[in-house]
């Protein structure tokens, strides 16, 4: 964890640093306008492009020194890298950096500042530059990120190794789970560390383990961890993989959107139609107070869980009506047709606050459905606890509209049963 010593210390190397890179720049500056000058160019593109490569050179130096004030001081490995040190570096780099781009921009236009319009384009031009070349500094802190995790993953293996699983009695079709199996654990899919955290999710056997010796690739480790579940929970996940997940490079949306139409393809298992069933308020509370348990460690996990419940939910009241329940991966589509069949769809003729609260049931279902995708930008804008906040508040809102549908359930048939008496 990071104390206020140790950041005294990044800040003032990051700060001599910062001074260093730009010593010397304005004579260089001073140079760059007298050669130009005493060759009639003084306006000219080529001297501004000079200019902008100047400034930029120097810019760089700052990004070097930013990272060995910063990110250097774990790259010998004995310093333990923990998610609130992840979260202070990218907010380090973003107040830090984010003026250095201003100031390159600043710099390249008091330079250029001419009487005529054709220089002014250079300044933005180097404005976009800086700003590319920024991005990379948060590319490197996520890959120290990925970095330690794996390091301090793989040296847990020993106490909890790897060990195959049983397969399931009913499993996903052959042609289906090879295909997922390129598009999410192939050249550009996850790695064996994403693999053994994302499963941990859905198996208390695979939490227990920790990727290590012994590990087979991570193709096949995929197809073990994903066939050792329940059918119902397989078609689960790999519509969870659908919507997306933190890979070094996506998948093709292409492909990604062939894979999720063979998925609603195959029949709702039978189990879970059963397991629907049962469904009711007290149902809907019990699997609410579990996700709520995991919130402070795991909020990306209880988003899964309360979008899991809020379709659920949706499908059984869908089947109370004998409707058409082919939504599987679609949680905004299948929230309509369930609002549809409960007759909660806002309509024209309905009073202002009545249209408002329904439609904003259908923003719930839409929010879930891509909050997790979310979460990195909620850093930036909220604060390092932003997941759990949002996270806190999507449980709520989900368990709250879960309650509302199965009133409303059980209200219409007690509606039907008084008018039948």
């Amino acid at each position: 964890m990071v104390g206020n010593d140790f950041e005294l210390l990044c800040d003032k190397e990051y700060e001599l640093a910062r001074r260093e890179a730009f010593e010397g720049l304005d004579r260089e500056l001073v140079n760059i306008r007298e050669t130009y000058a005493q060759a009639g160019l003084l306006m000219s593109s080529p001297r501004a492009q000079a200019v902008v490569d100047a400034v930029l050179a120097r810019f760089d130096r700052v990004l070097k020194g930013f990272e060995r004030s910063y990110l250097g001081k774990w790259a010998d490995g004995q310093r333990e890298f923990e998610e609130i040190d992840y979260e202070w570096l990218k907010t380090s780099a973003t107040s830090k950096l984010d003026a250095e781009v201003l100031e390159v921009k600043t710099r390249v236009q008091n330079e250029l500042w001419e009487p005529t319009i054709a220089l002014v384009r250079y300044a933005g031009q180097a404005e976009v530059e800086a700003r590319t070349r920024r991005t990379k500094v948060f590319e490197k802190i996520e890959i120290l990120r990925l970095e330690r995790r794996e390091t301090t993953v793989f040296n847990e293996g020993d106490n909890t190794s790897y060990r195959p699983l049983p397969r399931a009695t009913e499993v996903l079709p052959l042609p289906l789970v090879a295909s997922a199996k390129e598009l999410f654990a192939g050249q550009t899919g996850m790695s064996g560390p994403q693999i053994f955290e994302f499963f941990s999710r859905y198996s208390g056997d695979i939490a227990k383990m920790r990727y290590g010796a012994g590990v087979p690739s991570r193709k096949e480790l995929f197809v073990t961890f994903l066939e050792s579940l329940p059918v119902e929970i397989q078609r689960k996940v790999l519509l969870e993989l659908c919507e997306g997940f933190p890979m070094k490079t996506p998948p093709p949306q292409s492909s990604v959107e062939e894979l999720r139409e063979k998925i609603r393809g195959v029949p709702v298992p039978g189990i879970l139609g059963k397991a629907v069933e049962t469904i009711d308020v007290a149902y809907v509370t019990r699997q609410w107070e579990k996700l709520s348990a995991r919130l402070p460690e795991d909020p990306e996990g209880a988003i899964t869980s309360a979008r899991s419940l809020l379709e659920s939910v949706c499908l059984h009241v869908l089947r109370s009506f004998g409707k058409n329940t082919d939504h599987a991966g679609d949680l905004p589509a299948l929230y309509r047709a369930t609002a549809e069949a409960l007759q909660l769809s806002p309509k024209r003729e309905d009073e202002s606050a009545i249209r408002q609260i329904l439609g904003s049931c259908a923003g719930i279902a839409q929010g879930v459905a891509a909050l997790r995708n979310q979460f990195g930008d909620a850093h930036g804008r909220l604060g390092s606890d932003a997941e759990r906040r949002l996270a806190h508040l999507a449980a709520n809102a989900v368990w709250a509209l879960c309650t509302f549908l199965i009133e409303s359930l059980e209200a219409g048939r007690k509606k039907s049963s008084q008018a039948t008496a």
